[in-house]
C-alpha cells in the first residue's frame, strides 16, 4: 500500500512540474588526448523560478555555466516564453570534467525541443556559442569534433558560419573532404532550428563552398608594358618563375593521393593554369605570387593526417632547412636576386620560429595542428624560393661586391617610421635585419611594412574606386628601377585592368585598392634599389653576419690578411721588381758598351792610317747594334 501511494504521489508530482524534457549529441574534445568524442546531454524543463542546473561532472567550469543560463533564456525569447517560469536542469553524461562555451547552440536547441515537444532527430550533432541575442559564434576543435561524429555515424553538424574565402572555411572545406560529412554553417538560433527540427532537404544551400580558384579575367588583360629602367635580368626572373611552378605542380601531385582531395587538386592545379597565364601575358611576379599562394594551400591539404608530434616534426625539420642555405657571394649584377633571397630567407626563418615557440600552446587539437602547418608551409616556400633565388645569383657575374656603410643612416631613419605600422611580419624582420647590420635588408623591408601596413597608405583605402585607379597608374608607370620594382607595377596595372572589369562596384574597388597599394610598394622598392645600387662597392669582399639563419654582406675593414689587399700588395712586389730588373739589366749594357768602345778606340790608335776603312765599318756595326739594343729595351718597357 505504501509503494502505491508513493508511485501515486510521484505521479501527481510530475504530472504538475514536468514540462518536457529532450537529448541531444554533442561533440567535445578531449584535452587529455586531444581527441573528440560525442556525449549526451539531457535536459528537463519543469515549471520553477528559472533555475538552471548542470550535473553529472565532477566539475563544471563557469563558461558552461554560463552557456546554459544563455541557452535557457535565447530559447524562452524564441518561442515567446518567459524562462523565469520554468527550470532547466541539464544532465551531462560521461564526463568528469566539463569547460568552455561551445555547447551553447546545443544546449539552447533543447531547451526549444523541451519547452515546444518537438523531437530532435538523434542523427546529427552541432557546436558553437550562444549569445543573449541568439547568434551563434565560433569554436575551436571543429576537425576532431566531426572526427567523433564520423565514428557515431552521425549524417551532418551544424557549425557557426564563417566568413567566406577565409582559413576557417578552408578548414571546414578540408573537414568535410575527410569525414565526409556535411558541415551545415549556421549564422543564429533560427537557422540552426530550421535544421534541427527536420528541414534537412536545404543542407546543400548551407554546406562549405570554398572555391580555391579565382577567376581572373587573364584572357582580357592586355599585356604587361612597364619597362625596367636599368639591368634588370628579366631572363633570370623567368627561372625563379619556372622554379615556382614546378614547386607547386610536385605539391599538387602529391595531393592527388588522396582520394578525397581529387576536386580539390583539380582546383589548384586550376590556380596554377591562370598563373602560367598571367605569366605569359608578361606579369611574372602576379604569376609567380599566385602560384606560391597555390603551393601553400596545396600543402596544407596534402599535411591533414598529421597528428600533434608529426606536426612538430615538420616544423622542425623546415627550420632545420631554412638555417641550413646561405647567399652566393655578391656582386654588382646580382645584388637584387641576393636581396630578394634573403628577405625570402628571413620572413621564412621568422615564421616558422615562431610556429615552434607557439605550436604546444596553439595546437591543443587538431584545428591548431592544421592552422600551425599552413603556416609552415608558407615558410617552407619562402626558403625553398630564397634558395633558388641564390642559386640564380650564383650564376650572374659581376665584380665582387659590397655595400656602403652609409646605408645604415637611411635604416635608421626607415626603422624610426615602423612603429607606425604596428607589429607585423616585415616590422619585425625589418628590426632584426638592421639589428644584425644588414642595412640593405632592413631598407627593403620596411618599405614592405610601409606599403602594406602603413597608415598613410590605409587612409586612402576610403577614396573613390576611380581616384584610386588614377593614383596607381601615376605611382608604377615611375616605378620601374630594379626587377622587383617593376615587376610590381606591372601587377599594379594588372588590378588597374581587374577593377576596370569588375562585375559589381564592391569588388572593383577592392581591386583599385589593390592597385594602388602595390603601386606604392612598387615606388618604395624603385626608390629603395636606387639607393642601395649606388652604395655598392666593387673590389670589396663579403664578411657574413647572421641574421636569424642569414648571412648578410657587409663593408669589410681593410687589413693586411684581406684577399684584396693581398692580391693589390702582390702586384705592387711584382711590378717594382720587374722595374729594379730593367735597371739593372740597362746599367750592365752600359757598362758593356762603354768597354767595347774603349777597346775599338785603342784597337784604331795601334792600326794608324791603313785601317781607316776597317775601323769605319765596325763603328756602322756598333752603331747598329747599339740601335738594336735600344729597340728592344724600349718594346719591353712598352
Amino acid at each position: 500500500m505504501a509503494l502505491i501511494l508513493m508511485l501515486l504521489a510521484g505521479f501527481a508530482s510530475a504530472n504538475a512540474s514536468t514540462v518536457g524534457s529532450a537529448y541531444i549529441h554533442a561533440p567535445a574534445v578531449i584535452l587529455q588526448n586531444n581527441t573528440g568524442e560525442l556525449t549526451v546531454i539531457n535536459l528537463t524543463v519543469t515549471t520553477g523560478t528559472g533555475r538552471v542546473t548542470i550535473s553529472g561532472p565532477a566539475i563544471v567550469a563557469q563558461s558552461t555555466l554560463n552557456s546554459s543560463e544563455t541557452a535557457a533564456l535565447v530559447a524562452a525569447n524564441y518561442l515567446h516564453m518567459n524562462e523565469h517560469d520554468y527550470n532547466f536542469d541539464y544532465y551531462i553524461a560521461n564526463a568528469t570534467n566539463v569547460s568552455g562555451p561551445s555547447a551553447g547552440t546545443a544546449m539552447t536547441l533543447l531547451a526549444i525541443s523541451a519547452l515546444s515537444g518537438k523531437p530532435l532527430p538523434n542523427n546529427f550533432t552541432v557546436t558553437g556559442t550562444m549569445s543573449d541575442n541568439g547568434s551563434i559564434g565560433e569554436i575551436g576543435g571543429v576537425y576532431d569534433k566531426v572526427s567523433a561524429a564520423s565514428r557515431d555515424h552521425m549524417k551532418f553538424v551544424l557549425v557557426p558560419a564563417v566568413q567566406n574565402q577565409s582559413g576557417e572555411s578552408e578548414l571546414y572545406l578540408l573537414i568535410e573532404k575527410t569525414f565526409g560529412i556535411p558541415l551545415v554553417q549556421v549564422n543564429n538560433i533560427s537557422d540552426a532550428a530550421h535544421f534541427a527540427f527536420g528541414h534537412v532537404q536545404d543542407i546543400s544551400r548551407y554546406q562549405t563552398n570554398y572555391s580555391l580558384y579565382t577567376n581572373y579575367n587573364v584572357s582580357l588583360v592586355p599585356l604587361a608594358s612597364v619597362s625596367c629602367s636599368n639591368n634588370c635580368s628579366i631572363g633570370n626572373f623567368d627561372k625563379l618563375l619556372n622554379f615556382t611552378f614546378n614547386m607547386t605542380s610536385s605539391e599538387i601531385g602529391a595531393l592527388r593521393s588522396y582520394p578525397n582531395f581529387t576536386g580539390v587538386a583539380q582546383q589548384l592545379s586550376e590556380q596554377l593554369n591562370e598563373s602560367e597565364a598571367m605569366a605569359g601575358k608578361g606579369y611574372l611576379y602576379l604569376g609567380a605570387d599566385q602560384a606560391f599562394l597555390t603551393y601553400i594551400n596545396a600543402y596544407y591539404f596534402a599535411h591533414h593526417l598529421s597528428t600533434k608530434p608529426e606536426g612538430i616534426d615538420t616544423i622542425n625539420s623546415i627550420g632545420n632547412y631554412c638555417a641550413s642555405i646561405s647567399p652566393s657571394n655578391l656582386n654588382s649584377n646580382n645584388y637584387e636576386y641576393i636581396l630578394g633571397g634573403e628577405l625570402r630567407q628571413l620572413w621564412g626563418s621568422y615564421t616558422i620560429s615562431a610556429d615552434a615557440a607557439e605550436y604546444n600552446l596553439t595546437a591543443i587539437d587538431s584545428d591548431g595542428v592544421m592552422n600551425d602547418l599552413y603556416t609552415a608551409g608558407e615558410a617552407n616556400a619562402w626558403c625553398r624560393s630564397s634558395q633558388a633565388m641564390y642559386n640564380i645569383a650564383s650564376n650572374i657575374s659581376g665584380s665582387q661586391s659590397s655595400f656602403s656603410p652609409s646605408l645604415k643612416g637611411i635604416a635608421a631613419g626607415d626603422m624610426s617610421n615602423l612603429s607606425s605600422t604596428g607589429a607585423n611580419l616585415y616590422s619585425q624582420t625589418a628590426e632584426q635585419a638592421y639589428s644584425d647590420g644588414n642595412y640593405p635588408l632592413a631598407i627593403l623591408d620596411s618599405s614592405y611594412a610601409q606599403a602594406i601596413y602603413g597608415p598613410g597608405v590605409e587612409s586612402n583605402s576610403s577614396l573613390g574606386t576611380s581616384t584610386l585607379e588614377s593614383m596607381a597608374a601615376g605611382i608604377s608607370s615611375n616605378a620601374t628601377f630594379g626587377v622587383w620594382a617593376t615587376q610590381f607595377a606591372n601587377e599594379a596595372q594588372f588590378y588597374e585592368h581587374e577593377a576596370l572589369m569588375a562585375q559589381n562596384s564592391s569588388a572593383a574597388h577592392a581591386f583599385a585598392y589593390q592597385a594602388y597599394e602595390t603601386a606604392v610598394l612598387a615606388e618604395y622598392i624603385s626608390n629603395d634599389t636606387r639607393i642601395i645600387a649606388s652604395s655598392i662597392i666593387p673590389n670589396t669582399t663579403t664578411t657574413t653576419l647572421p641574421i636569424g639563419v642569414t648571412t648578410v654582406p657587409v663593408q669589410p675593414v681593410t687589413t693586411p690578411s684581406s684577399s684584396i689587399s693581398i692580391y693589390g700588395s702582390t702586384v705592387g712586389f711584382i711590378i717594382f721588381s720587374v722595374v729594379i730588373l730593367l735597371v739593372a739589366v740597362l746599367i750592365v749594357l752600359i757598362i758593356v758598351l762603354y768597354v767595347l768602345v774603349s777597346i775599338l778606340k785603342h784597337l784604331h790608335g795601334m792600326t794608324g792610317n791603313m785601317q781607316r776603312g776597317r775601323s769605319q765599318e765596325g763603328a756602322d756595326e756598333e752603331t747598329g747594334r747599339h740601335k738594336s739594343v735600344t729597340s728592344r729595351r724600349t718594346g719591353k718597357k712598352g
